[in-house]
């Protein structure tokens, strides 16, 4: 949807108040829709209301707002089909790095190990880069027992 992608640019270039604006409209969009059953295209799933609930998290996140993004994050994450691996490992690295901006280091420290055990085989540049940013966030945590175990994951991971 328009709207999402418009939300995570304004985020993206730190504009909140822009990147709210647009995920309202996303909202409005999803409840005025009304869907055509056997008519719709396939790829419509991509812009149900659960992968925008997936952008909101993203751009809340992004915007270091952890109180907005993570319930958002663990209630998709919770009603996912986790037999997409990389869509759920991209997912719970946004959902690690909220908790770590909300200083929830061990659960963010978790989330980063769930990512690696679904990144185990796939070939994802976008989940590679992922879990490094997780890594580099929590090198300033090793003293914490989670964050070291994360920590040394991800260098035997590499």
């Amino acid at each position: 949807m328009i709207w999402d992608r418009a939300a995570w640019a304004a985020a993206l270039a730190g504009r909140e108040r822009e990147a709210a604006a647009a995920l309202g409209r996303v909202q409005d969009a999803h409840d005025a829709h009304r869907p055509q059953a056997e008519d719709e295209p396939d790829w419509l799933y991509w812009v149900s209301r659960d992968e925008s609930l997936v952008m909101q998290g993203q751009v809340w996140t992004e915007l270091r707002r952890p109180l907005r993004a993570v319930p958002i994050l663990q209630t998709v994450i919770a009603t996912y089909d986790h037999e997409h691996a990389r869509e759920s490992a991209l997912y719970r690295s946004w959902l690690a790095a909220a908790l770590l901006d909300a200083g929830e280091v061990e659960e963010a420290a978790s989330e980063t190990l769930r990512v690696i055990d679904l990144s185990t085989g796939l070939t994802s540049d976008r989940v590679a880069k992922r879990i490094i940013m997780l890594a580099e966030r929590l090198v300033p945590y090793e003293h914490v027992p989670a964050a070291r175990e994360a920590l040394e994951r991800v260098r035997a991971h590499r």
